[in-house]
């Protein structure tokens, strides 16, 4: 299995770590920042989760020049801090939104593709709380993954 680099949208295509107070409206934090970009990180992490999952006799990276039998192409809809309500009472949760396709490579054929949506509700409305929900989510959406590779590859 190869695990390709995620896909992103220019707006989490960045090591700012990105919120929204209003529908249609994302912001970023001014002082807090990810250390790497959201897929980059997500990419990483996804390869080994994959490979301790034992699914694969080999699990490849993105930049692997060997032939893969299958290719996991994933897209980053969205990773963002949602925050609710007013001054007094915020109330906030972290939004992390995915896209994967598992394909056949000697055939192009697509085996299988899902779309899912987690939400963690974030112990504050600020950046901290925004990594640690965001840190719940992704160890959420690595099982995820790692069951729809199971369910969808062949025997």
């Amino acid at each position: 299995l190869q695990v390709m680099r995620p896909t992103t949208g220019t707006s989490y295509d960045t090591e700012q770590i990105a919120y929204r107070r209003a529908p249609y409206r994302l912001d970023y934090y001014s002082r807090s920042r990810w250390a790497e970009p959201p897929a980059e990180m997500l990419g990483d992490l996804m390869a080994r989760a994959l490979e301790d999952a034992g699914l694969y006799r080999v699990v490849l990276g993105p930049a692997a020049r060997l032939p893969a039998d299958l290719r996991l192409h994933t897209e980053l809809i969205a990773l963002e801090h949602v925050i609710h309500g007013t001054s007094q009472t915020q109330g906030s949760e972290v939004r992390l939104a995915m896209r994967m396709q598992l394909v056949e490579t000697r055939s192009a054929r697509v085996l299988a593709t899902s779309t899912f949506e987690i939400v963690r509700p974030a112990f504050s409305a600020d950046a901290p709380g925004a990594v640690a929900a965001a840190n719940e989510a992704v160890r959420e959406a690595l099982a995820a993954m790692i069951a729809f590779c199971r369910e969808h590859t062949p025997r």
